[in-house]
């Protein structure tokens, strides 16, 4: 069940997921997962938000995150997924919307809820992404 707006408050932590449309690859290449971190990247601070574990897969993707400040997670994301499909669309050269759904978001209750979602995603670090841009399984 998707949180409330109310819910989005410093220091909560949420399970972020969201899938593609009809199946398609959201990555079809290297660079496209290198893309869409940048973009990720470049609409926040980590003032904001701390990324605690992600996993890309080929259709979907799935992240655990802090949220440090007033500044909803939602809204971080929200603005990155628009440039993502602006940029997949027309390097695609397609039109129409990318994620089947709305962003999607689970409030974790406390920190040991974090361990249900160890199947989904992977710790990382920023400065070496490049190691972690594919699902270890």
């Amino acid at each position: 069940m998707r949180c409330k707006k109310e819910e989005f408050v410093k220091d909560a932590i949420f399970h972020i997921y969201n899938h593609s449309v009809d199946e398609i690859n959201l990555f079809n290449e290297r660079d496209d997962y290198l893309y869409f971190f940048q973009k990720l990247k470049d609409n926040y601070s980590s003032e904001e938000l701390a990324i605690y574990g992600y996993c890309l897969m080929p259709n979907h993707f799935h992240f655990c995150i802090k949220q440090k400040s007033d500044r909803p997670i939602y809204d971080v994301f929200n603005r990155f997924i628009i440039s993502y499909t602006l940029h997949f669309n027309a390097k695609l050269k397609r039109k129409g919307k990318v994620f089947a759904n709305k962003l999607q978001h689970k409030k974790i209750k406390y920190f040991g809820d974090s361990d249900n979602y160890k199947k989904y995603v992977e710790k990382f670090d920023e400065n070496e992404i490049e190691e972690y841009l594919y699902s270890k399984t």
